[in-house]
């Protein structure tokens, strides 16, 4: 499998695993939220979108760190496949 192959597939898992844990975080929010709030569903909503910014900034940030951890490593395999070819 190419580089590129496994930095899609392992984004893609990873992505699937972050959106599927913030909607479970956002269900659980949202519930105590209007429940223990008898606000209107506008400031409910403002809020959930001020919860989506930090996994946001999270998951680019994992998705960013996943690229460059997979690029190193075969960068590293392949130097170390040189080094022990000669």
């Amino acid at each position: 499998m190419t580089r590129e192959k496994w930095v899609e597939n392992t984004q893609a898992v990873l992505l699937l695993a972050l959106v599927l844990s913030y909607l479970g975080s956002l269900y659980h929010f949202l519930v105590f939220y209007s429940e223990s709030n008898s606000l209107s569903w506008v400031s409910v909503c403002v809020s959930a979108f001020l919860f989506a910014l930090p996994w946001t900034l999270a998951g680019f940030l994992v998705m960013f760190s996943c690229r460059v951890i997979i690029i190193s490593l075969f960068g590293l395999f392949a130097t170390l496949q040189t080094l022990l070819k000669h």
